[in-house]
């Protein structure tokens, strides 16, 4: 579920105040999505204030939540699907959506008071152009702002002269997958139709005895039944990649991190614990890219230096800070 659009209207008390959400894949239980609202230029909290009742949702669905029903009803002419404060917007106020107490879509940005700046919409709209989020935060590129006042005086959305454009979204067809390198994105291909389960964040070159310990960090975003539809690609000194190994049939948590390494005791020495799998395949010096596949398709790729963190900011397939010189630590944060 993704963002689409946010209203601050001009009815009184500038209602409708209401949020415009799309469905991207079928939501089996609501009850893990949430909202937050960053007002005025307050820094976000990282959890959600609004959960979202027990219920489902049907990819390609339209949800909305709004403050109110009486004015959301009188303009857009039809009832929200849900009303709480979390939408008590003013124009310059960021949301976030959560999903899992994972932040995984922004409308505005969270620490910044809007007013005066690209994406304030008081008294007006904004809403998502026909791309899927990337992972990096809010980016006002993606969205239409017609600008502050637009509904001015307007007292329904049908005869207003900038419309706010209702279920007007159409999701991307799915993309190709791309190989990346450490500062770029990971969108990982079809990016509404299969979000990604596991992403690698982070890989180690250590400074113990022939270069250990050699590990991967990888983040578990939704659970996985079966880890054996999952494989890491190495591509030794610049040589075409290959799936050297596989994943034995386990199980996987969100939440989990996952270590793999090529061996097992200078791992424990440095870090403490035990790496959850040992292979070769992260037998990495500084010029090797190495790829997370699932199901046969390159998902992510990196190219590790030695102590080089991968910090994401959402699990929307998006490198968007790099942390170097610190080693594997569970620093992640979705």
């Amino acid at each position: 579920m993704i963002i689409t659009g946010v209203i601050d209207g001009p009815l009184p008390e500038g209602e409708p105040k209401a949020m415009d959400l799309y469905v991207v894949r079928d939501i089996p239980d609501l009850t893990i999505w949430g909202l937050e609202l960053a007002s005025n230029g307050a820094n976000s909290t990282g959890s959600p204030s609004f959960t979202f009742p027990s219920g489902t949702a049907a990819e390609g669905d339209f949800i909305y939540v709004a403050t109110e029903t009486t004015n959301f009803n009188a303009f857009f002419g039809f009832d929200p699907n849900f009303t709480n404060i979390v939408l008590n917007v003013n124009g310059n106020d960021a949301l976030l959506l959560y999903e899992s107490n994972v932040a995984v879509d922004f409308f505005g940005q969270a620490g910044q008071d809007g007013t005066g700046q690209p994406w304030a919409y008081t008294d007006s709209w904004g809403y998502r152009r026909s791309v899927v989020p990337s992972g990096s935060g809010f980016e006002v590129a993606d969205w239409t702002f017609p600008g502050i006042n637009a509904l001015d005086g307007e007292t329904s959305n049908a005869n207003a002269a900038t419309p706010f454009p209702l279920q007007t979204f159409t999701c991307p067809s799915p993309l190709p997958a791309t190989t990346i390198t450490t500062t770029q994105r990971c969108p990982g291909g079809q990016m509404c139709s299969s979000l990604l389960d596991m992403i690698i964040t982070g890989v180690i070159d250590g400074p113990l005895s022939g270069g250990t310990p050699k590990a991967m960090e990888l983040y578990v975003v939704n659970d996985i039944p079966d880890l054996s539809d999952w494989g890491l690609q190495v591509a030794f000194n610049g040589n075409p990649p290959s799936t050297s190994f596989t994943f034995p049939a386990d199980s996987a948590t969100a939440g989990d991190f996952i270590y793999v390494s090529s061996e097992t005791t200078n791992f424990n020495a440095f870090f403490g614990f035990d790496p959850d799998y040992t292979s070769r395949s992260t037998s990495s010096g500084k010029w090797v890219r190495m790829g997370l596949d699932s199901l046969g398709s390159t998902t992510c790729w990196m190219a590790p230096a030695p102590m080089l963190m991968q910090a994401l900011h959402s699990h929307w397939r998006a490198f968007a800070v790099i942390r170097q010189k610190r080693a594997l630590s569970q620093s992640f944060t979705a």
